[in-house]
């Protein structure tokens, strides 16, 4: 456990190898902690645990490579992190997982690969999901779950995930969603489900996905300029909606 202020670094991630034994293998405490140039794994992780488990405030975790973990970064009700060009991945949970965790916590730069979902946001605001390569994890690239609110998804690859490549649920309204690319995922590509609201959707490419390119069940969302195209059902696919603003979208 960290419970003091501490800059934890090495000089290559690749030489410093940090090996947990089913429970969590950094439990981060304090505040203004910096982990950075590790390669952090797990053996025979427990249901629930994290190869770091932040609960303290103002955390810097870059360049590790976070590896058979049950969740990989695991932020809980906490405050202003950088996770940073780290590889995330086959972890039998979610690569990042943000409880109840608000204001500036920005997620760029990452390889997030093999896990549950690639980022599990719950009942979350002020979240930067920047510019991160999301492939590969069992079900959603990036899931926003719970009254999230007040975020943005933005330049990311969300792509051949097992289920959706974008979803957002249960309320989570005000977010921005621009310049992604969400192709083959094994669902559709965006999904806004469950009274999400008051959202700007644009500038994506979304190709290729097994069900709809967007599924969009909420009102007043703006969605335009995005590329949408050759998906198996629908384009855009609206539901339960009223005084959603549609345009200037190439759909074929």
């Amino acid at each position: 456990k960290i419970n003091h202020r501490i800059d934890h670094f090495c000089e290559d991630r690749s030489n410093t190898i940090i090996t947990g034994d089913r429970t969590t293998v950094i439990t981060v405490n304090a505040d203004n902690v910096n982990i950075s140039h590790f390669t952090i794994t797990n053996t025979n992780a427990s249901e629930g645990s994290s190869i770091i488990h932040v609960n303290g405030e103002n955390s810097i975790i870059t360049d590790n490579i976070i590896s058979y973990g049950y969740h990989g970064i695991h932020l809980y009700n906490t405050y202003n992190h950088l996770i940073y060009d780290n590889i995330i991945r086959n972890n039998a949970g979610d690569g990042v997982r943000l409880y109840q965790s608000h204001n500036n916590a920005n997620i760029s730069f990452n390889t997030i690969s093999g896990n549950k979902n690639g980022v599990y946001v719950y009942a979350s605001d002020g979240i930067t999901i920047y510019n991160n390569n999301i492939q590969n994890n069992n079900q959603s690239g990036i899931f926003l779950n719970s009254t999230c609110q007040n975020n943005i998804i933005s330049h990311n690859n969300a792509s051949k995930n097992g289920n959706y490549g974008i979803y957002l649920n249960d309320y989570s309204d005000y977010q921005t969603i621009v310049h992604n690319r969400v192709f083959y995922n094994n669902n559709s590509g965006i999904v806004l489900e469950n009274s999400s609201m008051n959202f700007n959707i644009n500038d994506n490419i979304v190709s290729r996905n097994t069900n709809y390119g967007m599924m969009i069940i909420g009102s007043t969302n703006n969605v335009y300029d995005n590329i949408i195209s050759y998906n198996k059902k629908d384009g855009i696919y609206l539901s339960a909606d009223d005084n959603n603003t549609v345009y200037n979208n190439t759909i074929y």
